[in-house]
Order: structure tokens, then sequence, then C-alpha cells
């Protein structure tokens, strides 16, 4: 092979997320995590193929006797710049936990004081959230460059339901979906009126996903018909992990 079609081989593998994976795999590692690449799994739907995640990673965790932490991982590149909108909420919604555990209701917390204590170390308690997002220089047509995004929400969110289905732990797993991105990433806002756009690292992105039917679920503030279940997706850069897992590992 010619060392022009190296140079073509190159910049194609290094234009797809492929390197973003191992880079993030081979950081992981450095700082304590045990690393599972492109793990796959039976979808819900039978007759669909076999679906894969970038990053399956453990790690022990002390918020709970004998818990892990496990970060749900998908990477992607793009030159698109990512764009999120920053909400002035901070995350107080104990139902944004992922937890495989009998003691905790089909991925929620329970009722217990224990529970609400618990949320109140966890990483996701009283984060910064943004909501909307749009990819910059692109519109969000489906199947063009803006669509690399949801799909990379879409590849999280359902790792993350296959996971939380396998059935009770006999200790806590703490799941936390993340994508690692190799790219640009801003926040706008709206502080006094104006719109200002700023770079960033990390954001929480917070959305919620419609239930089948209702359900009924008590927590220590009250008893409430749940009609959607909320997630927070963690979105770093790629530049920027290493300090995303030391922020991390304080909250686990």
């Amino acid at each position: 092979m010619t060392d022009g079609n190296n140079d073509s081989l190159r910049k194609f593998v290094e234009d797809s997320g492929h390197p973003v994976s191992l880079k993030a795999s081979t950081i992981l590692q450095r700082k304590g995590w045990y690393v599972r690449n492109a793990p796959r799994y039976v979808s819900a739907n039978e007759n669909e193929a076999l679906k894969e995640i970038d990053i399956v990673s453990r790690k022990k965790s002390t918020l709970y006797q004998h818990a892990n932490c496990e970060l749900i991982i998908e990477c992607k590149k793009q030159k698109d710049p990512w764009i999120f909108f920053t909400q002035n909420k901070k995350n107080d919604d104990i139902f944004t936990l992922n937890v495989n555990f009998a003691g905790f209701y089909d991925g929620y917390v329970d009722n217990s004081k224990e529970s609400e204590l618990l949320f109140r170390k966890h990483f996701y308690y009283n984060r910064d959230l943004c909501t909307y997002f749009i990819v910059g220089r692109k519109d969000l047509e489906k199947g063009g460059p803006g669509a690399t995004i949801d799909r990379a929400i879409n590849q999280v969110y359902n790792a993350l339901k296959f996971y939380l289905s396998q059935g009770y732990n006999e200790f806590p797993e703490f799941y936390y979906p993340v994508i690692v991105f190799d790219g640009e990433m801003f926040e706008a806002s709206y502080p006094d009126e104006q719109l200002e756009i700023k770079s960033t690292n990390h954001v929480s992105l917070y959305f919620e996903v419609e239930l089948d039917k209702p359900e009924f679920s008590e927590t220590v503030k009250s008893s409430v018909f749940l009609l959607s279940k909320p997630y927070v997706i963690d979105i770093v850069k790629l530049s920027y992990l290493e300090q995303f897992l030391d922020e991390i590992d304080h909250h686990i």
C-alpha cells in the first residue's frame, strides 16, 4: 500500500469518532476506571440488530455500601460546534437518578430519608442545567450533520435503559450517561435579556421522556403520579475529560 493510500486512510480514521473512544478509554484507565470497549447489547425489540455503546466504565462508589458507579459513554466528533442553552435552573429532581437496586424503585430512589440525603451527595444535585441545543452553522434536518448530537443522545439513552432493565443487583449500581465530544462547545444564555455565548468544556443536558402510562411513586417530599422520567446527560469535551473525572470522583 502506498504512502498516499496510508494518508487517505489516516484521514478517514481521524475524521471518524473511533480515535475519540480510544483516547477516552486511555484517560479512564489512567484515572483508575475499569473499561469495557464497544459492548453490544440486545434491544428490547428482538427483531432489531445488536446495539453498541462506545464505552462502559466502572468504579467503586462511596454513595452507598458496596455500590458501583458506571459511566455509559458515547463518543462523537464533529467540526460544527454544539451550542447549548443554559436555563436559570439547578437540578433538585430526585428522579434524575438512575439506580439499579432492590432498595430503589424502577431506577428511581425510594421514599426513605436516607435516599434524600444520598441525592444531596450525588453528582447531579444542584447542577446547572441546559435544555435546548443547536449545532452551529447547520440545521437539525433529519439525517443531516445536525443529527449527530441527537444520535448520541439516543445511543446513551438506549444503553442506559438496557442496563437498568437487567434486574435488581445485590448492591446499587449508579449509572451516568455521558457523551464525550471532540469539537467546540458553547453555552448560550439571556442574562439581562441580551444573548450571551461563551465557550464551555462541560454541560449537563436535562430532558424528559414521556411514560407509556402514569406511575405512582412516593418520595420524602410527596406522593406523586409520574408522567415522565427526567434524565441528565453530561456532555464533556475530550480535552476536559480528565478534569471531569476528577470532579465526579468527589460524588461517586
